[in-house]
């Protein structure tokens, strides 16, 4: 926990956020030493990713929540489906996306092979581009568009060997990605709208 933050939280009298925080750390160290720092940094991926769904969500299809007994997150335009639950996650009271459900209509069968050191690669070139307040990145896979960003964060949060596939014939259908630690389904991005292509 970084001492300028919690001076600050004790100079508000914040207990709260400090125990809060003081949790988050041991559960950290837990984690790291159960499962390394590989298990570490997806626990780090998960935190920063659902600080963020409140910043870039679609409403109504963002969130965290349990389905079928696994842990779920999204923020409308990626979403999660984790076999090892995370503890400490909030839960939404009422979700209005069944994740089991969108996994069913999903027509994603050809497997695509994925560089992800290139989509990092090209993310920093971008994000070196355009400052703090960048555009998205676009980064193409097989038939479709995808936002450079949301890929890392499924491969960060995932974790594991990840296999990643998509529609044979339908640019605008979600990619699937999944590892022995979850599923992601990723929404591409649409190559007709100004801007994006």
């Amino acid at each position: 926990m970084n001492a300028c933050k919690v001076l600050e939280l004790v100079s508000n009298n914040n207990v709260d956020e400090i125990i809060r925080l003081a949790k988050l750390e041991i559960k950290g160290q837990v984690i790291k030493e159960k499962g390394g720092n590989k298990e570490l940094k997806r626990f780090k991926a998960v935190q920063r990713y659902i600080k963020n769904i409140e910043k870039r969500c679609i409403a109504g299809f963002n969130g965290t929540w349990e389905e079928q007994d696994k842990q779920c997150f999204s923020d409308g335009y990626t979403a999660f489906i984790l076999k090892n639950k995370i503890e400490g996650l909030p839960k939404n009271e009422k979700q209005n996306l069944d994740l089991h459900t969108v996994l069913k209509d999903v027509n994603a069968n050809n497997e695509i092979n994925v560089d992800i050191k290139d989509i990092k690669v090209a993310f920093k070139i971008h994000k070196a581009k355009y400052g703090r307040k960048y555009p998205t990145c676009q980064y193409n896979l097989g038939i479709s568009l995808y936002n450079a960003e949301y890929i890392l964060n499924c491969y960060d949060i995932l974790g594991g060997n990840i296999i990643f596939r998509q529609s044979q014939t339908n640019e605008l259908s979600p990619a699937i990605l999944e590892s022995e630690n979850g599923i992601a389904i990723l929404s591409p991005i649409r190559k007709n709208i100004k801007g994006n292509g």
